[in-house]
């Protein structure tokens, strides 16, 4: 059961995160503008359908296990297939300890704005995406 809600999360997060940057975001430092470039890396990649950069690039080790590991992309692709014009506005960073918190709206053409907390992880060198909480 646990797996599958995590699995589901990391979907969650395909649908709603597909980001922009904004003024806040070209002005941060340090640990959040590493953050804000995560998100940034990873609206290039649904834009482009870069299905295996989001995998391989922006996931998590574990997002990316509950994804499916090397059908990561498929998972993706089917996840994200429906957005079009998608953004995300980020409106906080909490870090700690190696892990963060990201408020963020998301929108996409044809659908309502979403507030969602986006949760990474300090891997390998740089934040990843985690999971994602509403």
């Amino acid at each position: 059961m646990r797996a599958t809600s995590a699995a589901a999360a990391v979907c969650s997060v395909l649908v709603l995160v597909a980001c922009g940057t904004n003024a806040r975001q070209k002005h941060a430092q340090g640990p959040a503008q590493q953050i804000a470039d995560t998100i940034t890396a990873l609206e290039h990649d649904l834009l482009t359908r870069n299905w295996s950069d989001v995998c391989e690039q922006v996931f998590s080790t574990d997002a990316r296990a509950q994804a499916g590991n090397e059908s990561c992309p498929d998972f993706v692709r089917q996840g994200a297939a429906h957005l079009r014009d998608e953004r995300i506005r980020v409106t906080g960073i909490v870090v700690r300890n190696g892990s963060a918190t990201v408020n963020v709206v998301s929108t996409a053409r044809g659908q309502a704005a979403v507030n969602s907390v986006i949760r990474m992880v300090f891997e390998n060198g740089r934040y990843r995406v985690s999971a994602l909480a509403q």
